[in-house]
């Protein structure tokens, strides 16, 4: 177990209550450039989190081509190709977690490859760099609505109930808000109007 928090003692105490201490090493904290080794020799990566955002831990395990099994919160569904899906588990089906993760272990070198080279190709798309592209044509205009194909967009500047200002740039066909500055990244098929979807 790589990391480090609030939840060590109560691991620590689990493991030894369960006599596993041969089984289990807790690593602590590692620099993140140490993180590629682990990955190299990691055979699943589980994520039993119940909540989450858009984990980065997630991405980096698909760059290097490792199964995952995943409870199916915040945006992993959003950032895993449909072909894995069968990978994430509805919140809380801690049995149906342990069926995906035995099957995972169980997969043959052939199957394990593929899953891999999907999970490699997958990820490409939020390369540092293309990211950075995307960002630019959505400040400059030259994006597309994700829903509609509408390449119109009005930018407004307003102040919301804070009294921050508020931008963002509003489809001009369908209303979808593509880019908004104080709650960016919104845009999902979720807060798409339903004649976009």
């Amino acid at each position: 177990i790589i990391g480090d928090g609030p939840e060590r003692q109560n691991i620590e105490s689990r493991i030894k209550n369960q006599d596993v201490w041969k089984n289990v090493r807790l690593l602590g904290w590692v620099p993140n450039r140490a993180l590629p080794k682990y990955y190299a020799i990691a055979d699943v990566l589980i994520v039993p989190s119940y909540e989450e955002g858009f984990p980065r831990v997630l991405l980096e395990t698909m760059a290097a081509g490792v199964p995952f099994v995943a409870f199916g919160v915040g945006g992993i569904r959003e950032m895993v190709p449909e072909e894995l899906f069968a990978s994430i588990v509805g919140a809380g089906d801690v049995k149906g977690f342990i069926s995906v993760m035995k099957k995972l272990l169980s997969l043959g070198g052939k199957t394990r490859e593929d899953i891999g080279n999907k999970e490699r190709r997958w990820v490409e798309q939020f390369d540092v760099r293309r990211i950075t592209e995307r960002f630019q044509e959505l400040f400059l205009g030259k994006a597309q609505c994700p829903f509609c194909g509408n390449g119109e967009f009005g930018v407004f500047y307003e102040l919301n109930k804070e009294g921050r200002s508020h931008v963002y740039r509003k489809c001009a066909v369908c209303g979808t808000i593509v880019l908004d500055r104080t709650s960016w990244p919104e845009t999902s098929a979720s807060t798409a109007p339903a004649r976009c979807r």
